[in-house]
């Protein structure tokens, strides 16, 4: 395609649509369209946390001491991976688990004071990485570190699982829920009786940079583009920080026991279980703009345990029975792939067409003015012709086509 030949009206078009294309993802469909699938557990598995990753949801069954594969497109489970001895009577046995890249990293108490490592490609475990405490709930950071917190022993801990023993570790009193994003690491405290914290941590040095006031009992936690929301669990309340500022920019009451959250395309979708005679388990959308509840959806006989958000739809953790409920489809954010072809290819095209497009409309803006500058030059000479003509009819008849002439646009070529 030849640029130069293209008006530059249209390159700016071009120019504008690639742009889009880049920045934009594809049209989303209202959440009021969604239906719900409910992809069933093996009994007894204790569901206790999900991620999205590799094409698939991961679901970390604390007293089976596996984890289950769930294939997005088939909305059923095709592998179970074992990690760690059953615990049949374990009721308060607990597990975590997170994807990223070509990791899925889980943590288990049946396991002990270890991280291990899914291989998708193969559904085996790939590594074990000693940590010295038993996890509570875990997050992958910048550069693959493995971010964990330990309750018990009140710390925050940072594992490099590419070097052996380098574990690191950040007192933080009561941590439980854990997330990476605005180049920090966010870590929900407890304190018993009264109101919770949000701790930020510098992933870089360690270091907690602030200390947040929240709701009571906090834990899930998710991170939009400015902020930080947390899910209170006893006081049934989110609260919306500034990632900026670190202050508390709104508290918006949520349905009883929120204890799952993911930001979407406009949205932040909370899970509660609910209360007895109070309200029921739901999942409710957020509206930003407002900082209210806008939308619910309740549910009976299930006890959400957790949320995340992934391939167009919500994936709900429920227990009482084991299942995995789908709600969907929802809009959700577009995430771009990494340094991928199609990306450099877009932006430079984008940047390309931008430029040619720049060009052009300069170039015609120079031809306009130019054009303009000559017909007032000879506006004012015929003009001045008039001023000093006796105003013959002959003459005046002739100026007239003079000026007639002089000032109609010359035609395009």
């Amino acid at each position: 395609m030849q640029l130069a030949n293209v008006p530059a009206r249209r390159l700016a078009l071009v120019a504008l649509w690639a742009t889009l294309v880049c920045e934009t993802s594809a049209p989303a469909l209202a959440s009021g369209e969604a239906s719900t699938t409910v992809v069933p557990l093996p009994v007894g598995a204790q569901v206790a946390s999900l991620a999205i990753g590799a094409g698939a949801v991961w679901v970390a069954n604390a007293r089976a001491g596996t984890v289950s594969r769930i294939d997005p497109e088939l909305n059923e489970v095709v592998a179970t991976i074992r990690v760690a001895e059953p615990s049949p009577t374990c009721d308060r046995c607990g597990a975590a688990v997170a994807a990223c890249g070509d990791g899925v990293w889980v943590a288990m108490d049946a396991a002990g004071a270890v991280v291990i490592r899914i291989d998708p490609a193969t559904n085996d475990v790939a590594q074990t990485v000693e940590v010295g405490v038993l996890p509570s709930a875990l997050a992958v950071g910048e550069g693959g570190a493995l971010w964990l917190t330990a309750t018990l022993e009140n710390t925050v801990i940072r594992v490099d699982p590419r070097v052996v023993g380098a574990v690191s570790r950040t007192a933080v009193h009561s941590p439980q829920g854990i997330i990476a994003g605005q180049e920090a690491i966010w870590v929900t405290a407890r304190n018993l009786g009264s109101k919770g914290q949000l701790v930020r941590i510098d992933p870089r040095t360690n270091v907690v940079l602030a200390t947040i006031p929240v709701g009571l009992d906090p834990g899930a936690l998710a991170v939009s583009d400015a902020d930080v929301w947390v899910a209170n669990e006893a006081d049934h309340t989110l609260s919306r920080i500034d990632a900026h500022t670190n202050t508390v920019a709104a508290t918006i009451p949520v349905v009883h026991q929120p204890v799952g959250a993911v930001t979407g395309d406009d949205a932040v979708w909370i899970a509660s279980r609910g209360s007895p005679l109070l309200s029921q388990p739901s999942v409710s959308r957020v509206d930003p703009s407002t900082n209210t509840v806008v939308e619910m959806r309740t549910f009976a006989d299930v006890a959400p345990v957790s949320l995340v958000a992934g391939e167009g739809s919500l994936w709900v953790a429920s227990r009482n029975p084991d299942v995995v409920m789908r709600i969907g489809p929802v809009p959700l954010l577009a995430k771009a792939p990494a340094d991928g072809p199609m990306t450099s290819v877009a932006i430079w095209l984008g940047a390309a067409l931008v430029a040619a497009a720049g060009v052009r409309l300069r170039k015609a803006t120079r031809r306009q003015v130019q054009q303009s500058q000559r017909n007032c030059q000879m506006l004012g000479a015929l003009l001045e012709m008039r001023r000093r003509s006796s105003y013959s009819r002959a003459a005046g008849g002739a100026g007239q086509d003079l000026l007639t002439i002089a000032t109609t646009p010359p035609a395009n070529h």
